[in-house]
């Protein structure tokens, strides 16, 4: 469809003003919010989203795009429809260690969410938490129930409310109503770590080869293989401030990461150069719903996923030796 924009200044903006949706609210985060405008000069974004051959053709991501005189584009962005019932409902539930989000999507694209404190890891309390703001969501948005529901989160949570027992490589469908969910069908992404939560594994998707990813306590460095190392939880003070440390010095030795990022702001993290990132776990899953080629990407980073005791490691004694020397 060919817009005519004669308003300058953010065309996000100005495209939301006009009624359109952008998948990931427009935050850079998904790349999927593509036009065609090949006056507009490629982004650090579009580099990054975009093939060579997509660019040339003139394709852009509208997200981070300033209109300083009028143009026209080609925008196959979707319209907020005035019938707000989705065509194709589905929603994920992410279970972290803190929080919970729960969210309703359509199509990829989240219509609304929701962000409260986790329960314990009990199966009467996560699926309480889940079907009660689930079904709220349903009756706003006149649906009975969820095409597919996604799960992700902390092992044990995802164990719980499941009954799947961890690790597994192999994210795979089971019927909604064997769990007493209120969905036709449950896609369970794979965990392939007893330590490592899916919601950390999703993060790993579109992150390139050679970067380290911080996740709380969670190193997981995305090489020929995924190596993910939990750090002692408690990664601020005594003990497990040391570990944490001596965790991000070893990689830095031993892998020479191109990049590193986190998502939390510890201040040895930034120090070491990590860049700090918002998590798009949500935007992913939203992914996750609805296309097969995002879910077998990830059952690929799963089989790639590896662990080590890294206290037994001759260089992380050493590293862990002297920080707490020095301290």
């Amino acid at each position: 469809m060919i817009i005519n924009i004669t308003e300058t200044g953010s065309l996000k903006t100005i495209l939301e003003k006009m009624g359109y949706l952008f998948p990931c609210g427009g935050k850079g985060l998904c790349g999927r919010c593509k036009i065609t405008a090949s006056s507009l000069s490629p982004t650090s974004l579009d580099l990054r989203f975009l093939s060579d051959h997509e660019i040339s053709d003139g394709i852009r991501l509208a997200c981070d795009k300033e209109i300083l005189e009028p143009i026209e584009i080609d925008c196959d962005l979707k319209k907020k429809p005035k019938d707000i019932k989705p065509e194709h409902p589905a929603t994920y539930v992410i279970f972290g260690e803190n929080e919970t989000e729960i969210g309703l999507t359509d199509d990829g694209i989240i219509l609304e969410n929701v962000i409260l404190p986790s329960p314990p890891p009990k199966m009467i309390d996560l699926k309480a938490q889940f079907n009660l703001e689930a079904i709220e969501m349903f009756e706003k948005y006149k649906v009975a129930k969820a095409e597919t529901i996604l799960i992700l989160g902390t092992p044990e949570r995802v164990k719980a409310i499941t009954n799947i027992e961890i690790p597994f490589n192999y994210g795979d469908m089971y019927y909604a109503k064997d769990m007493n969910l209120p969905g036709e069908d449950v896609y369970i992404p794979p965990i392939p770590t007893p330590e490592t939560g899916s919601h950390d594994l999703v993060e790993l998707l579109d992150i390139p080869d050679n970067s380290l990813v911080i996740s709380g306590s969670v190193f997981m460095y995305k090489g020929d293989d995924i190596l993910c190392i939990t750090s002692d939880k408690d990664c601020l003070s005594g003990y497990g401030k040391i570990a944490f440390k001596a965790t991000l010095q070893y990689f830095i030795q031993e892998t020479k990461p191109e990049n590193i990022f986190t998502f939390e702001n510890i201040q040895e993290s930034i120090e070491a150069g990590a860049k700090l990132i918002e998590r798009r776990a949500r935007y992913l899953a939203a992914e996750l719903l609805f296309s097969n080629k995002r879910k077998a990407e990830l059952n690929r980073l799963a089989k790639r996923t590896v662990t080590m005791a890294i206290a037994d490691d001759d260089l992380w004694q050493d590293i862990f030796s002297k920080i707490e020397m020095e301290g």
